[in-house]
């Protein structure tokens, strides 16, 4: 029986939770997605921006006149004339109220423009744009743009950075500190003075990675037939786009239509509204012509937004037989030059450092520190793997210095069904207190160890060779999902001719496969076939109300919001129903509506009455938008297990065995969760064993191309093996919980603990990541 929407299979009704193929894959199997390199509009322009070379320093003078009188070129912008027009891009978020005063929060924001002006404060950062005929000539003109800038000290490490006697990366600042956060519970200190107790120290380092999409970043911008400006970007939150250029350039906000078409991978940082987007949109209302950037690899690397590069000092208190007693963790977050969501990552690190766990006293210190790399913004996880590596990693150490299994430490401390709901007394970002909404946390860590079962590592250790080592290891998780209660979604749903539903959300998608979520979510409210259902996501025309396509919220918050249009759609249909049958009520069938003692009616046939000619001809057909909001977050939960090899000689890991389980909500699309969580798994192997941007002392990027940031392919990624179970969330219409993170948080900490094991007999102890043959071998004896 198919289980494509378009086949034959039942049931009509029960959409929701069916493992359906994705909607999109025939599009981009294809190869008929359409991305923003594709939309070219007759006689497109292109635009080329000039960028610094140097990581700090003053901007003497940007001399433009050659590349004014090159071939080809029709404008030539510069950031001081733009800044004439224009002002500075503001961050994209604010702490709430409640969270900022408990944890102490303070926040030393930055205004940036969208071309520098005065100084730059990164390699890479955008200083002028060439626009021309062609992506070639415009490219050959910057070049030709001469740049002269007084290069001042770079500073490169966040830690020196927060020294008093530190070189202020934004003049203007007092220091270098972006954000500073803190909060405790319980008493940290008598745990610490405890004679019956083992301490475990521990420095932590996670290492500055960037999201690597496919698709790099791009933006379309031209006239519309309507005097509008029309933008297409490759973006995870067009109505975030549109509100930063009209905000930057004083346009009404009516005055520009965002869309995002297929976007080829998101990940968090195009979640960041850039100075290219506000910049292609300003030159095609100043020209009155199509303009287009599309990035290349290199700008990628070195420009689009980057994440993680924390270092954490902990210390973790447990009694003799494994009880957790204390944590204690000093956190440092490099935000590089700015953030635009600033409180972001550091709220996320320290709220999700509490792990799964019962700890009676905790005690947490955050900082994010400027310095003089590329800006940094949300990526897979945000804040949340790096959390998991430092608790995971001293539970590892606090099993080690016991004598105890890893499992057996979990084991003791983790929350199980009696503890569940578990309220940690401290509120969350949204100011609402965090409670763990889960059913068994112990259960998931059970489900976990038959996934990669001993017998399994068993086997692989009888086959390894003479350098190679096997070692077993496992990660526990927490995930914080579909933020609310201040940031809604929306979603609209019509009737229209021919009986058709068409739903549409100005959320767009990067791969998540909204377009087949939101469809089961219609058509199981709606009671139709999905094939009856269209969905059209990314259009700011069709919503005012939301944010974006981040944090595990899609599913939730845009979900629940067609739930609700979809049922206010029915109602109206069902006075419809009653109105021309001239019945009391009618009732929501499969495929229509049954009046009593009546034959069903279908909802072609319902449509057709709204036509010329019809019984309701003249009125609109039945049509709703709906708003969401969950009072909270709901949680999600899991644990990681891996069994892998590594060469002693080399340094080389291999991933051999992966599984995890999670517990989540309710399943929309089953495989579509699986696909995310998988896709997680890969991320975090890359994380875990291959991706760092890398800086030298001056603050030049050396890894700048895809041959120095290295990316896993599917060589170095095993199948992975999953075991879910539902809880349904109580927070929202659906049941559903966020699922987009959960494949990543724990990877990097799991990995980890598997080296550890590998290389037990050498006393090797990883303590950062990513873990490079390098890494490994400057820790392993010389065999030779």
């Amino acid at each position: 029986m198919s289980s494509r929407p378009g086949g034959d299979a039942e049931p009509r009704h029960g959409w929701i939770g069916s493992p359906v193929d994705q909607l999109e894959f025939d599009r981009l199997l294809r190869g008929a997605g359409t991305f923003v390199a594709d939309l070219r509009p007759g006689a497109t322009l292109h635009a080329a921006f000039v960028r610094s070379t140097v990581a700090a320093g003053r901007v003497a003078n940007v001399d433009a006149a050659e590349a004014r009188r090159s071939p080809g070129v029709v404008a030539v912008l510069t950031g001081a004339e733009l800044a004439e027009e224009t002002v500075p891009m503001a961050p994209m978020s604010r702490p709430q109220e409640r969270f900022k005063e408990e944890l102490h929060v303070e926040v030393f924001p930055r205004h940036v423009r969208c071309l520098a002006v005065d100084a730059v404060t990164y390699v890479g950062e955008p200083l002028a744009v060439v626009v021309a005929a062609d992506r070639y000539l415009a490219e050959d003109a910057a070049g030709l743009v001469v740049v002269d800038i007084d290069p001042t000290d770079a500073v490169v490490d966040a830690e020196f950075a927060l020294r008093p006697d530190a070189t202020r990366v934004h003049a203007e600042s007092r220091d270098n500190v972006a954000v500073s956060l803190r909060y405790e519970k319980g008493d940290v200190d008598e745990a610490l003075a405890r004679d019956d107790v083992i301490v475990v120290e521990g420095a932590y380092t996670i290492g500055r990675q960037t999201a690597v999409s496919v698709e790099c970043r791009g933006v379309l911008a031209a006239p519309g037939d309507d005097g509008r400006t029309e933008v297409w970007s490759s973006t995870q939150a067009p109505l975030l786009v549109k509100r930063v250029i009209a905000e930057v350039t004083g346009w009404d906000p009516e005055s520009v239509r965002v869309r995002s078409p297929d976007v080829g991978g998101g990940f968090g940082p195009k979640v960041a509204v850039y100075g290219e987007e506000v910049v292609v949109a300003f030159l095609a209302r100043r020209l009155g012509r199509s303009v287009t950037w599309v990035e290349d690899r290199y700008e990628n690397l070195v420009s689009a937004a980057q994440a993680r590069d924390q270092v954490h000092r902990s210390r973790l208190v447990v009694d003799r037989g494994g009880q957790l007693v204390a944590w204690d963790d000093d956190f440092t977050v490099d935000v590089g030059v700015h953030n635009p969501w600033m409180v972001g990552v550091v709220a996320n690190t320290a709220l999700h450092l509490l792990g799964p766990y019962r700890i009676p006293s905790v005690r947490v210190r955050g900082t994010a520190a400027y310095t003089n790399k590329t800006p940094t913004s949300q990526y897979r996880g945000a804040g949340r793997p790096e959390a998991c590596f430092a608790l995971e990693r001293s539970l590892d150490e606090a099993s080690r210095r016991l004598g105890m299994e890893a499992w057996k430490v979990r084991e003791v401390n983790i929350l199980g069904a009696g503890d569940l709901p578990y309220e940690q007394g401290l509120p969350y970002r949204d100011g609402v207190d965090v409670v763990y909404d889960g059913r068994d946390y112990a259960s998931v860590l059970t489900a976990a160890r038959d996934l990669v079962p001993e017998e399994a590592v068993a086997e692989l250790e009888r086959l390894r060779d003479e350098s190679s080592r096997i070692g077993f290891g496992m990660a526990a998780y927490m995930e914080a999902t579909a933020r609310g209660p201040t940031e809604p979604e929306s979603a609209r749903i019509a009737l229209t001719p021919g009986g058709r539903l068409v739903a549409r959300a100005a959320t767009g998608a990067s791969g998540q496969a909204h377009e087949t979520m939101l469809t089961q979510v219609a058509a199981e409210t709606a009671r139709v076939r999905p094939d009856r259902v269209d969905v059209v996501t990314g259009d700011t025309d069709d919503s005012s109300i939301g944010s974006g396509t981040f944090a595990s919220r899609t599913a939730v918050l845009v979900g629940s919001a067609l739930h609700r249009a979809t049922l206010a759609l029915v109602a109206q249909a069902r006075l419809a129903v009653a109105e021309v049958l001239r019945v009391d009520g009618a009732e929501h069938v499969d495929g229509g509506f049954a009046a009593r003692d009546g034959e069903p009616v279908t909802w072609a046939e319902v449509a057709a009455w709204f036509e010329p000619g019809g019984p309701l001809a003249g009125r609109t057909p039945p049509a709703a938008y709906e708003s969401f909001a969950p009072p909270t977050v709901t949680w999600t939960m899991g644990v990681h297990v891996v069994a892998l090899s590594v060469d002693v000689d080399t340094g080389a890991v291999r991933v051999l065995r992966y599984g995890v389980a999670h517990e989540g909500g309710r399943a929309i699309n089953p495989r579509v969760v699986d696909g995310q969580i998988r896709g997680g798994v890969a991320q975090g192997i890359g994380g875990a064993l291959f991706e760092e941007v890398r800086y030298d002392a001056s603050g030049q990027p050396v890894t700048a191309t895809l041959a120095d940031y290295l990316v896993p392919g599917a060589g170095e990624v095993p199948p992975v093996r999953l075991a879910h179970q539902e809880v349904h969330s109580e927070l929202n219409p659906l049941g559903a919980r966020g699922v987009g993170e959960s494949g990543i948080i724990a990877s990097g900490a799991a990995i980890a603990s598997a080296i550890d094991d590998a290389l037990a007999e050498f006393g090797v102890r990883v303590d950062r990541t990513p873990m490079t043959s390098e890494y490994l071998l400057a820790r392993l004896p010389d065999r030779a």
